[in-house]
């Protein structure tokens, strides 16, 4: 969704009515030239939620954690940031 700051002025709530409540990002131009975005913040997983989820995972082929391992190594040569912290889980 974009938004002049013209439509921002006096239709606000609706702007962020669609941020809040529709989980829309609103792209605020200007004169037609993006300069700002209004995001929904993530919310944060409860940790009942995660623990249902990680149970009902289903494992990875071998196929498909030969790739994902071949993709981290791929990453950590391109020096990504914070993937050191998975060189142990990637270091087979």
């Amino acid at each position: 969704m974009n938004a002049t700051l013209t439509q921002l002025r006096p239709e606000a709530g609706k702007v962020l009515s669609a941020v809040l409540h529709r989980n829309k990002t609103v792209k605020l131009t200007p004169h037609g030239k993006a300069v700002a975005e209004i995001c929904p913040r993530p919310q944060p997983m409860s940790a009942g939620e995660f623990a249902r989820l990680w149970r009902s995972r289903r494992p990875l082929g071998k196929d498909a954690a030969d790739e994902v391992a071949a993709t981290l190594k791929a990453l950590m040569r391109l020096k990504v940031p914070a993937l050191h912290l998975l060189a142990d889980v990637s270091a087979d």
